[in-house]
């Protein structure tokens, strides 16, 4: 994992509490949680989530998901986009000197290079300053998916 952002900790929480799971213990007659990454558990008759005991490396093991969910997103999020612009492309007329014409705007020859280019590239080989847009877009998810969106 590169960075840990505070995102990732929030997520990584909001998943590990969403991922809990009631069991029936056979041997106290009662229900309790159990975390199902890591399998922590709170006592029998216990259902107050915030009292399982995780393993130690629980939260780095959700904050691993949080990041690989975001990077999912990011890709997701680029390749909308790509199609986005694809679409947007062959509405267009070009010109000899490449640049694209509509009723409305002419987009300048290099924005029209550079974002072929990205639409043309899949979001795991774009260079890292070009990912962070969509990861921009990805924190949005992240904020709806947690509650603070």
């Amino acid at each position: 994992m590169d960075k840990i952002l505070a995102s990732d900790v929030d997520l990584a929480t909001t998943l590990r509490q969403v991922n809990r799971q009631a069991v029936w213990d056979d041997e106290s007659g009662f229900w309790y949680f159990r975390c199902r990454l890591c399998q922590g558990r709170t006592s029998p008759g216990n259902l107050n989530f915030d009292r399982v005991v995780h393993s130690d490396h629980c939260i780095l093991k959700w904050l691993d998901v949080a990041a690989s969910l975001r990077e999912k997103l990011a890709a997701l999020a680029h390749e909308q986009w790509s199609g986005w612009m694809k679409h947007l492309f062959d509405q267009c007329v070009f010109r000899i000197d490449g640049t694209a014409v509509d009723l409305s705007a002419i987009i300048p020859p290099d924005l029209v290079s550079r974002w072929r280019r990205q639409m043309h590239t899949p979001y795991a080989d774009l260079p890292e300053p070009e990912k962070e847009s969509d990861r921009a877009e990805a924190e949005r998810v992240l904020e709806l998916l947690s509650g603070d969106g």
